[in-house]
């Protein structure tokens, strides 16, 4: 099957940095042009929601190049990719936006909380109060995805989010191809979390994939990219 690749920017940062949305496999849809133009996709991949964390964006931009030159990845399916949400942070070395809101704690779910700006999860003065937060929350709402992968570091270990028991399975195959532990938990209270905002609320599965700090990436992309077609091959 030939691969097809379209490109395009689905929204802005605070400072006004492109999101920028790739989707592979779109052979049977008219060009892109527009957020309301993309499809449903089966997966879809998140990178760089913490500005400190640059693994998680070199990692899907590996991902982006494999996507490119080897048509067998992924094959059969529509896959989504925005290598960067937090572009903002990403440029400063944050964890947090521009506007020193913790993306990740920014989503309206039940268990969200207001807290001080000077908090290091501040999650905003209120849900969905950043641009990032809100384009990226568009973008699942729209495109539904059947699975939705969210790299992140430094834990080594992948948290999951969902409806069992598929989360949990989907979660511990990936687990088991790079050797590292799942785990329903990531330790600590996350209120207002994409994961609790997808995974739990919106029942999507959702793996959130802590990669380890200090590894060469060459090693860590051989080693997920064998995760991430496990994965793939069960959906």
């Amino acid at each position: 099957m030939r691969k097809y690749h379209q490109h395009f920017c689905i929204g802005q940062s605070v400072q006004g940095l492109r999101l920028d949305f790739h989707c592979f496999d779109v052979q049977d849809i008219p060009p892109l042009a527009k957020r309301e133009d993309i499809p449903p996709l089966d997966v879809l991949f998140l990178g760089a929601f913490h500005g400190d964390e640059p693994e998680s964006a070199e990692l899907c931009f590996r991902l982006l190049h494999d996507l490119h030159h080897d048509a067998t990845l992924g094959e059969g399916l529509r896959l989504g990719v925005v290598p960067i949400v937090n572009p903002d942070g990403l440029l400063l070395k944050t964890r947090k936006n521009q506007r020193n809101v913790d993306l990740n704690r920014n989503f309206e779910t039940q268990n969200w909380e207001a807290s001080s700006p000077e908090e290091p999860y501040h999650g905003g003065v209120l849900p969905f109060s950043e641009p990032e937060s809100r384009c990226i929350a568009q973008l699942v709402n729209q495109t539904a995805p059947k699975l939705i992968l969210s790299y992140h570091t430094p834990y080594r270990l992948i948290n999951y989010d969902g409806p069992l028991p598929q989360t949990e399975e989907l979660a511990t195959r990936y687990a088991h191809a790079c050797d590292y532990p799942a785990e329903a938990s990531i330790g600590y209270p996350t209120p207002g979390s994409f994961g609790n905002w997808a995974g739990v609320e919106r029942g999507i599965p959702v793996l959130t994939v802590e990669l380890p700090e200090g590894e060469r990436m060459n090693d860590l992309w051989a080693v997920h990219r064998g995760a991430i077609e496990v994965v793939l091959a069960r959906l």
